[in-house]
């Protein structure tokens, strides 16, 4: 679960915000946190997806559009849940997405490193499918020939 990372619990503990996936103890809000957290790991995948980028600067985007979204089990967001009131658009949600140069350059790497492991692979299995076609000769069968038991 990329919510329980090292990197992500450092996070937010600098940002001295407390995690707690633990559902709520109301009897009516029963795995809704299970949910929540779902929810919020789909939005990040999506946004992730059309940004193009990692999980940390569309992580404010991704929570703002969770605590807006209304789960049908509580028919209210997790927000308005917890707080009682509807949550205010953050001004991050306006700024573009940070880009770090260094983890720019590190995602970069890994997908030379994923393209070059690729490579490899299909060079490897052609090898393998020489090595295995020069000792095994295909036999030609017509229909009605006896095979050996």
């Amino acid at each position: 679960m990329p919510f329980a990372s090292a990197e992500f619990s450092c996070h937010l503990a600098n940002l001295g915000v407390q995690q707690n996936v633990a559902p709520p103890n109301t009897h009516f809000c029963v795995g809704a946190a299970g949910k929540a957290v779902g929810r919020i790991k789909t939005q990040l995948h999506l946004l992730s997806n059309t940004e193009g980028t990692n999980w940390f600067p569309i992580l404010s985007r991704a929570v703002y559009n969770l605590n807006k979204s209304v789960i049908p089990d509580i028919k209210c967001s997790p927000f308005v849940a917890l707080h009682g009131f509807t949550p205010r658009l953050c001004i991050d949600n306006f700024l573009p997405p940070v880009r770090n140069r260094e983890l720019h350059d590190k995602m970069r790497q890994q997908a030379l490193d994923r393209e070059q492991l690729r490579v490899d692979l299909v060079h490897y299995r052609s090898k393998m499918k020489r090595h295995y076609d020069a000792r095994h000769p295909p036999v030609e069968f017509q229909p009605g020939d006896l095979t050996n038991p």
